[in-house]
């Protein structure tokens, strides 16, 4: 039976085999236990510090929240005078002006038609004047009455 013994024997080695990968695999299950609880307390302590700082930055925000908002004002107020578009300012003086000159322009063109109907007037009125003035068309003399009266005419020899 030296064959049964043999059997035993692999066996028992392989059961010893077993029970050492299974020990070497408890102990590298508990090492990475613990290196990943390790890692689970960095990682809370990092995410305490981030809250820490998020909550001083916002608290700092609030304190100082109108000198944030003056400085977005001012810093959106820098580039966009660097761009050059107009400010509302610069279209209410442009407003202003363009009432002014339409004002000028009607005051001109109102000026213009009094002046233009009292220059067509004066033509009439002067036409009209001159027609009373002149006296009538004197008649023509006519060949024959000029004869009667004694003119003389060349007459043509036949």
């Amino acid at each position: 039976m030296p064959g049964r013994e043999i059997i035993q024997r692999t066996i028992g080695a392989g059961r010893e085999v077993g029970q050492r990968s299974q020990d070497r695999v408890e102990v590298i299950v508990a090492q990475l236990q613990r290196m990943s609880e390790d890692q689970l307390d960095q990682v809370m302590v990092l995410l305490g510090e981030v809250r820490d700082r998020s909550v001083v930055s916002r608290d700092q925000l609030v304190a100082s929240g109108g000198q944030v908002v003056g400085a977005i004002e001012r810093q959106v107020r820098s580039q966009l005078d660097q761009v050059g578009l107009a400010t509302k300012a610069d279209l209410a003086r442009l407003e202003r002006k363009v009432d002014a000159l339409s004002g000028k322009v009607k005051d001109s063109a109102t000026t213009k038609k009094s002046a233009g109907a009292k220059a067509a007037s004066k033509p009439a009125k002067k036409a009209a004047g001159k027609a009373k003035k002149k006296s009538p068309a004197k008649p023509r003399k006519s060949a024959a009455s000029s004869r009667a009266a004694g003119g003389t005419k060349a007459t043509r020899a036949n």
